[in-house]
């Protein structure tokens, strides 16, 4: 009799021991996926971010070397009419040069 009620005893424990595994390995299945889940919208968002941030680094780079162009396409003009301007000076002198001899 007490042979047959500590089996009995044991299979229960048994069976309540395999059960709560069971429920275990399920709420470690659901975890992890929930996790995997959790991780793959942060990388998301993360990607998201880091495309803003790439465009605006790209406009912000195009503005500055669209800047610096203008500027060096504005500084060359400047050089070429100074040019000019040195060289109308010069004929101008050796006009008066010429008229005073």
């Amino acid at each position: 009799m007490i042979t047959a009620l500590r089996q009995d005893s044991e299979r229960h424990a048994k069976e309540l021991q395999a059960k709560y595994e069971k429920k275990m390995k399920v709420l470690r299945e659901e975890l992890e996926l929930r996790r995997k889940t959790e991780i793959h919208e942060i990388e998301e968002r993360k990607n998201g971010q880091i495309n803003t941030l790439m465009k605006n680094h790209e406009k912000a780079f195009s503005d500055i070397k669209n800047y610096y162009n203008d500027i060096t396409l504005n500084n060359l003009a400047l050089i070429n009419s100074l040019k000019e301007q040195v060289e109308d000076m010069k004929k101008k002198k050796k006009k008066k040069k010429k008229k005073k001899k």
